[in-house]
């Protein structure tokens, strides 16, 4: 994260999030993303701005049980942020996936964290869940009360994709999306405590990065 928000200043303003796909504890890939809807899947094409292969990056530490459960992914998850700058992830298929988020929806508590699958049979709006509230962030914000570097981490989303280990280092297939413009507003606040104070600052005056953007991102990472 200390990484991520020194980089802030450096990026355009329409980037809005960062992706980054793990194996366990191997990181195998990331993107910023401007558009404002992703699909992350099972396929083999890799990354092209709105939509990101799980299956296109080579790791080599893989295991077996990894190798398995990546080709079981399918049609994996949506995520789409709104004008407000809150997440919404969609299951688009029957594969579990499973969303541990810090800032997101309640409901999903009594869901065990599993986002309802396609095989739900409901309309894609009534099952897309909250993964990221931006209301509930800015109240965070306002109130005060809360550790600032707490505040931090709260500005990640964490997905696994069929199957979730005890902790996200021994989940085999996971992603974290990052709300970069939830970290700028949360930089940009006047006389920042420690220890948030430590970290990178936004340049003065702050970012004001956008929470809506239409053009796909070209910048692709893989490790």
């Amino acid at each position: 994260m200390t990484e991520i928000a020194g980089k802030l200043g450096r990026l355009d303003d329409e980037i809005w999030g960062k992706l980054i796909l793990m194996e366990r504890g191997r990181r195998v890939a990331k993107a910023y993303l401007r558009s404002t809807t992703l699909v992350v899947d099972g396929g083999c094409s890799g990354f092209d701005g709105r939509s990101m292969g799980f299956t296109a990056f080579a790791n080599p530490d893989r295991d077996a049980q990894t190798a398995e459960l990546r080709q079981k992914i399918g049609p994996g998850v949506l995520l789409k942020m709104d004008k407000q700058g809150s997440v919404i992830a969609l299951a688009q298929g029957t594969a579990p996936v499973f969303l541990a988020a810090e800032c997101g929806s309640e409901r999903l508590g009594a869901l065990g964290g599993r986002l309802p699958p396609a095989s739900d049979h409901r309309s894609p709006k009534e099952r897309a869940v909250k993964a990221f509230d931006m209301k509930l962030f800015k109240a965070a914000l306002e109130r005060g009360a809360a550790n600032p570097h707490h505040l931090l981490y709260k500005t990640c989303i964490r997905i696994s994709l069929v199957k979730k280990g005890s902790s996200a280092l021994k989940t085999p297939c996971w992603l974290m999306l990052v709300n970069l413009v939830a970290m700028d507003m949360l930089l940009s606040q006047p006389s920042p405590q420690p220890p948030l104070s430590s970290l990178p600052q936004p340049p003065n005056p702050p970012l004001h990065r956008r929470s809506s953007a239409s053009a796909p991102s070209l910048r692709l990472t893989q490790l």
